[in-house]
């Protein structure tokens, strides 16, 4: 099956759209991401296109910290990464059954 190509033009609507319905994720971020690096919850909040209370319930439900910078909480991009792609894993399970 041979797909008909999109003109960027129309796919840039499209990903404009789709973030704004709250679908982050279809236009992937072209800026490589250090695996390594400490980050803060509002700054991993806006890496996942999420409010910072979602990566407090993801901290609550297994996602660790990495320490704190006075009263800000760290999270290390390895771990968020790791436990968004777990997350994601376990619910196309969920929903495949």
């Amino acid at each position: 099956m041979e797909l008909e190509r999109l003109a960027p033009e129309v796919c840039a609507k499209l990903d404009a759209w789709a973030r704004a319905n709250g679908q982050g994720w279809v236009a992937p971020d072209p800026e490589p991401l250090d695996l390594e690096a400490v980050i803060t919850v509002t700054a991993a909040a806006d890496l996942c296109h999420v409010k910072p209370r979602t990566i407090h319930t993801w901290h609550e439900r297994g996602l660790p910290w990495s320490g704190r910078r006075g009263r800000e909480v760290l999270v290390r991009v390895r771990d968020l990464v790791e436990y968004e792609a777990a997350r994601r894993r376990s619910r196309a399970a969920r929903g495949s059954s």
